[in-house]
């Protein structure tokens, strides 16, 4: 059996998948998803630094987000004092979801 793991190490050394490989060495070898040597983005600093994209750090609050904390905050509220009606009403739009599915 020895012999036999042998012979087939001594084959898998010699297949034509590695003579494939090693005759076509260059274009074997793997694709740089990271980097690449074409230039990209300008090449003027000045211009480069004028036109990056800064991070908003302090988006403007909008009256949309507060009507939805309140709306959130009074469904809490309604959920807290009647928390079977909550689960009734849940129960009958996922039932109503799953007829029209």
């Amino acid at each position: 059996m020895e012999n036999e793991q042998a012979l087939q190490r001594d084959r898998a050394a010699d297949s034509d998948l590695d003579k494939g490989l090693e005759d076509s060495f260059p274009a074997s070898d793997p694709v740089s998803m990271i980097r690449t040597t074409i230039p990209s983005g300008r090449t003027d600093p000045e211009e480069a630094e004028r036109t990056k994209v800064k991070p908003d750090l302090d988006p403007p609050a909008s009256p949309a987000r507060a009507d939805a904390r309140t709306v959130f905050e009074d469904l809490k509220t309604i959920i807290k004092e009647r928390p079977l009606a909550a689960v009734g009403v849940v129960a009958a739009v996922g039932f109503l979801w799953g007829l029209t599915r």
